[in-house]
């Protein structure tokens, strides 16, 4: 996959146009609590084998595959348990915190600056990454662009009602510990300004709630 080598991470610059310098502080803060719950709960916070969830998103995904696929926020495990069976070949993923570094399909990269030229890929994939963004509307215009024409973006996302809009550059209003907002039905809304056309969705309710969603780019 090409590669554009000047939007590669830099998590040392504060990038102004995406968002405040307090969001930029908070999400490196938040960026380092996840790296160390990752690895001491994998199970409990990554798509790896054993995690209920991911088997559920597995099964969604199934018939929702197409050529090449770039998921987005794809975690430091070598492989999501959610694409379990498709060609390595045919997959690129993109997060903040690959520790593996040297695959030529693992990229350290963020979702608002992504590392490729446009209409490289048929299918993106967001899997409960969505809530980590520094910035979710250049997130989706990235997406967007990088998809082809006809291309799917399907996301696993937990809304959390009267969760209020997420502004990169307002006050630092963190949820959790572990997440600078919280996701409700607004999101969908950004989805339709970003150009994508909503054509599937599925709510569930146990072992955890979630919602997973398709998105086509026109």
């Amino acid at each position: 996959m090409t590669t554009t080598e000047e939007r590669l991470l830099d998590i040392t610059t504060h990038p102004r146009h995406l968002c405040s310098h307090a969001i930029w502080t908070a999400w490196r803060r938040l960026l380092e609590a996840n790296a160390a719950l990752f690895l001491t709960n994998p199970r409990g916070n990554l798509s790896v084998d054993g995690n209920a969830m991911a088997e559920i998103f597995r099964g969604y995904l199934q018939s929702r595959l197409r050529g090449a696929v770039l998921d987005i926020g794809c975690g430091p495990q070598p492989k999501p348990s959610y694409l379990r069976g498709y060609p390595d070949e045919l997959i690129t993923g993109i997060d903040p915190l690959i520790m593996e570094l040297g695959s030529p399909n693992r990229i350290p990269a963020i979702a608002e600056r992504l590392p490729f030229v446009g209409e490289s890929f048929t299918t993106a994939i967001a899997a409960t990454s969505l809530d980590h963004l520094l910035n979710i509307n250049a997130a989706l215009a990235e997406v967007y662009r990088v998809l082809v024409p006809g291309g799917r973006f399907v996301c696993w996302v937990r809304y959390w009602p009267g969760s209020p809009i997420y502004d990169p550059f307002g006050a630092v209003n963190a949820p959790d510990p572990h997440h600078l907002y919280h996701l409700d039905t607004w999101f969908e809304w950004l989805a339709v300004q970003a150009g994508f056309r909503l054509s599937h969705s599925f709510t569930y309710s146990t072992p955890k709630p979630g919602t997973f969603l398709t998105h086509a780019k026109p």
